[in-house]
């Protein structure tokens, strides 16, 4: 069976009208999705145009052809938005229809028939620039862990490459005003790869959405609902793996337990909405004072935990009292009435490579405990005559 251009054409509308429903059914199975909206209306665009570029050659139609055309110029620019929704940037409506009006600007302008093939190339310009800042906006995001980005990054670049094939064959001559263009010509390789391109694009759209998905609900569930910090599970993971990091690089590994005082006392006299809000300031204040690299997290109840790599006990106590004081400066607004609440805390340090995290832990635990004793709003360490780190190695500066 021979394959003409005709037939090509409608295949390719017929594609890109399957990947636009399929990116519609995907939208409606993925809560807070709006790039496949946007995504499947750039498809539901191309497929118009190209029927409407079939049959305006076919009824000899210059304006029919037109408005195919436009359509096909316009899809990118849709594309484009979506990627621009999926990163949360805003889409300028001047940078959205941008190209589609220079598109009808050189359209429309008066020129010498012999500047057709000049008309016609400059048609995939903005094609060409819409796909590759598609391709761009993806690779912005590249920090997040998303493996389908990739692929979406390598066929819009590609795309772009083969629109930039049909300006050469265009500006060559290889291009017959007011007819479907040859099979055998870079117009007849964008038929073939527009076809991958529909059906490929849509796939991995719906899964790179799928991905983040799944990674906000994977997140979720290791974050405390309350504070957005760290909660328990995550805590004690991140703990360990950090403890193991600082134990093969020989560094230092220092953690702190808080415990806010009176903390029964402030649910019990202005309530539980009124206990939440002082252990939401303390994570503010706490997150206001930590390094990047530390981690944050929430024990349970009123009980926190700070883990400080590469941070020697002596640096700890030193970040433990700036949280404390910090906390303890801080008046937390209940109803109309400022509330001053405190907390205590215990420091405690890996004493050797042997150590686990459950026995650091545990001396920290019993120094917050030592602080509650002497009258709590302090910290402690450990005793002299507890086992401490050598003095000397793995120095961090805090100020």
């Amino acid at each position: 069976m021979n394959l003409d251009i005709q037939t090509l054409t409608w295949v390719g509308a017929f594609v890109a009208l399957l990947a636009g429903l399929l990116l519609l059914v995907a939208w409606t199975q993925i809560a807070r999705a709006p790039a496949l909206l946007w995504w499947a209306a750039a498809n539901f665009a191309a497929a118009a145009g190209i029927a409407l570029i079939a049959v305006g050659h076919t009824v000899a139609s210059h304006t029919v052809v037109l408005g195919g055309v436009a359509l096909i110029v316009f899809g990118p620019a849709l594309v484009w938005g979506g990627t621009r929704r999926f990163a949360s940037r805003s889409i300028p409506p001047a940078l959205l229809f941008g190209g589609l009006v220079a598109w009808l600007l050189v359209i429309f302008v008066p020129l010498p028939e012999t500047d057709y093939f000049i008309r016609t190339a400059f048609g995939f310009v903005p094609a060409i620039v819409y796909l590759w800042a598609s391709a761009h906006e993806l690779w912005r995001g590249r920090r997040e862990m998303l493996p389908a980005r990739w692929a979406l990054i390598a066929m819009f670049a590609l795309h772009g490459v083969t629109f930039l094939g049909g300006v050469f064959d265009t500006i060559a001559g290889r291009f017959t005003a007011g007819a479907l263009p040859v099979l055998a010509t870079w117009f007849g390789l964008i038929s073939f790869e527009s076809l991958i391109y529909s059906m490929g694009t849509a796939v991995f759209m719906a899964i790179l959405v799928k991905e983040r998905s799944e990674m906000q609900i994977v997140l979720a569930s290791r974050k405390d609902s309350l504070t957005g910090i760290a909660n328990r599970g995550a805590l004690l993971d991140g703990s360990k793996r950090l403890l193991e990091r600082c134990r093969q690089e020989g560094a230092s590994f220092s953690l702190i337990m808080f415990d806010l005082d009176h903390f029964k006392w402030v649910n019990d006299t202005y309530g539980h909405a009124a206990g939440d809000e002082v252990i939401r300031v303390f994570s503010q204040t706490t997150q206001g004072i930590l390094r990047p690299n530390d981690l944050f997290g929430r024990l349970g109840g009123e009980e926190f935990v700070v883990v400080l790599p590469r941070a020697t006990i002596e640096a700890a106590y030193v970040i433990a009292d700036r949280i404390r004081a910090g906390f303890a400066a801080t008046a937390v607004i209940i109803g109309d009435e400022p509330v001053k609440v405190t907390a205590s805390a215990g420091v405690a340090s890996a004493t050797s490579s042997a150590m686990t995290l459950d026995a650091i832990m545990k001396i920290a635990d019993g120094c917050l405990y030592r602080a509650k004793e002497l009258g709590r709003n302090r910290v402690e360490r450990p005793a002299k005559t507890d086992a401490e780190p050598t003095a000397g190695t793995n120095v961090i500066r805090v100020a």
